[in-house]
C-alpha cells in the first residue's frame, strides 16, 4: 500500500497570499490550510507530482544545549507547505532511521549559520531567521537557554 500524505489545495495559499520563503504570519495561514475541510489525504506519488496541491509537513528544529540537529535529505520539490516548529531536548540521542535521511549530526548553531549557502532552500530560511525563530518560540513557552538565544 502506498504512502499517503496530508495536503490542501494550492488555491487556498493563492487565496491568502503566496509567499516566498518563511512567514511568520501563522495566525493567518495556519488555521485556514490546517481547517478539517480544508486537508486530504493523496497518494504520495500523486502529490510529489500534482502542484494543485501542497503537502502539510512538519519541519522540526531540533536543538539540544546550543546545537541543532542537521542531516542530508532527498530533493523537495515546490509542492511542500512546512510548519517549522522549535523542540529543546535534553539529549542528542534523538536522531531515529529514516529513509532518505543521511548522516545526523548535532552542530553547534553557530557553525550551521556561518555558511547557510550549503543547506537545502527551507534550512536556509530557518538559519537566516534563526534568532528570530528562537525568540518566538522561547515567548510561546518552549525552553530555549539563553546560550542559544545570545
Amino acid at each position: 500500500m502506498e504512502e499517503r500524505v496530508l495536503c490542501f489545495k494550492r488555491k487556498l495559499l493563492e487565496d491568502l497570499g503566496v509567499f516566498q520563503g518563511l512567514s511568520l504570519e501563522v495566525e493567518k495561514y495556519l488555521p485556514v490550510v490546517t481547517a478539517a475541510s480544508s486537508l486530504t489525504y493523496l497518494n504520495r506519488s500523486d502529490a510529489e507530482q500534482d502542484k494543485r496541491y501542497k503537502q502539510l509537513i512538519p519541519y522540526i528544529l531540533l536543538i539540544s544545549d546550543g546545537r541543532i540537529l542537521r542531516y542530508r535529505r532527498g530533493k523537495g520539490g515546490q509542492v511542500h507547505f512546512g510548519v517549522v516548529h522549535v523542540m529543546q531536548v535534553t539529549s542528542e540521542n534523538v536522531a531515529g532511521r529514516r529513509s532518505g535521511i543521511v548522516a545526523p549530526e548535532f552542530i553547534p548553531i553557530a557553525d550551521a549559520m556561518r555558511d547557510v549557502a550549503g543547506y537545502e532552500s527551507w534550512s536556509r530560511f530557518c538559519l537566516e531567521n534563526m534568532a528570530l525563530l528562537l525568540s518566538r518560540a522561547a515567548a510561546s513557552g518552549v525552553m530555549v537557554s539563553e546560550r542559544v538565544l545570545s
